[in-house]
């Protein structure tokens, strides 16, 4: 190879490496890892109550108002508070499902709520995501937010222990 061939294909693949450098950069910038806490009360004979809460961890790629790709759920700080400490429980989250729709992503949450001897049952928590970007381009907001709302459902599969 001549030296001016050597040049010019360092210069274009020193080029490519900074294209390629610069679109992972932009890329990286859209993405956004969002937690949720999530909190929730159970009466049981209404003498028992117990509030208990978990973080809900997704991450989200987006551009602008589009969402293009959601992970899983990850599971944090599950805990809870007893009006009787001394009869323990267990509150297990876990994912049951994933949407992606584009301009909102949705979760379904399922919670198995245990009293130990006592009570069980099962409660469905769905967590929509939205971004709140208006979507202008020249936009002085420099941080872009998710809007997340929770719903839940109706106890399932109740089991009163004996």
């Amino acid at each position: 190879m001549t030296i001016k061939l050597k040049k010019m294909f360092l210069l274009l693949t020193s080029a490519c490496f900074m294209i390629m450098l610069l679109t992972t950069t932009a890329f990286a910038s859209s993405r956004k890892l969002i937690t949720k806490t999530v909190t929730g009360t159970l009466n049981i004979y209404s003498a028992y109550t117990y509030n208990y809460h978990f973080n809900s961890s997704a991450v989200l790629t987006y551009d602008g108002n589009s969402i293009s790709q959601i992970s899983d759920l990850s599971f944090s700080n599950v805990g809870y508070t007893a009006s009787q400490p001394s009869l323990s429980a267990n509150f297990i989250p876990s994912q049951k499902s994933k949407a992606n729709y584009g301009s909102y992503a949705t979760y379904v949450v399922t919670l198995t709520r245990n009293v130990y001897g006592y009570y069980s049952d099962k409660v469905d928590y769905t967590l929509t995501y939205r971004p709140s970007d208006s979507g202008t381009p020249y936009s002085l907001n420099e941080e872009d937010s998710f809007i997340v709302t929770v719903e839940v459902s109706e106890p399932y599969d109740i089991v009163y222990m004996d």
